[in-house]
């Protein structure tokens, strides 16, 4: 009995292949970071718009905080979305802490000023500095932790 012998040629064509992607996908990030710095005034716009707006409910009181719970929920979360096109991971962290604040005060029923006032003010301060996460990181630990024990207090 003879041996069988199984000879793949190379595939040449495949090796092409995965090169030319693989140089335009680093085109293709590149394109991305560009298009995002052509973005950043506009970018800016919209989150100040957002947080602006959150500011303005949160000056009102309590009772118009509770009416448009929906509105500020949804601004944290459309800060939270632009923040990483800002490259502004504690500011996207803030507002994702309100956002998650708003959903816990939400099911809880119960209402807790001074955690939401103390979460905007966060964020309103982290905006006006435009703070990377390692200068803030203790603010928005201790953040998380009011959180938390509104969470345990219910």
């Amino acid at each position: 009995m003879t041996k069988v012998r199984i000879f793949t040629p190379e595939n040449r064509l495949a090796k092409t292949l995965v090169e030319a992607a693989e140089s335009n996908r680093a085109e293709l990030l590149r394109g991305a970071e560009v298009g995002l710095d052509r973005l950043e005034p506009e970018l800016l716009d919209d989150i100040a718009r957002d947080v602006r707006r959150i500011v303005e409910i949160a000056a009102r009181g309590d009772e118009a905080v509770r009416a448009s719970a929906s509105e500020i929920t949804q601004a944290a979360i459309g800060i939270t979305d632009l923040a990483v096109g800002q490259k502004s991971a504690a500011l996207g962290a803030a507002a994702r802490g309100l956002a998650d604040l708003m959903d816990i005060l939400a099911q809880d029923g119960a209402w807790r000023s001074e955690v939401f006032i103390l979460h905007v003010e966060a964020l309103g301060l982290i905006f006006r500095q435009g703070g990377k996460i390692s200068a803030y990181q203790r603010m928005l630990d201790d953040l998380k932790l009011s959180r938390d024990t509104v969470v345990n207090k219910s």
